[in-house]
């Protein structure tokens, strides 16, 4: 009994990984400025329209939030904030 449930545990673990790999992969997959809008939803008003303040505010929102790290390193930061 005890094997079965520990078999159903780390198979249930192993599932939840690939799924949240998949799903990550899929956001991933998407281009830089669509996932930016999830960490930017609108531009402060400070910023305006300037094309330059605004490149300069994604940019820092980009290093920010390590958009451009590896897939590695993105997925675990990711899922680290998933499980918080």
């Amino acid at each position: 009994m005890i094997a079965f449930i520990v078999r159903r545990l780390v198979a249930l673990l192993l599932i939840m990984f690939f799924v949240t790999l998949i799903v990550f992969f899929l956001i991933w997959q998407l281009p830089v400025e669509d996932r930016l809008q999830v960490y930017l939803p609108t531009i402060p008003s400070n910023i305006g329209l300037d094309p330059v303040k605004t490149a300069q505010f994604e940019q820092s929102v980009i290093e920010r939030h390590g958009l451009d790290d590896p897939f590695p390193v993105q997925y675990v930061y990711w899922l680290s904030h998933l499980l918080v």
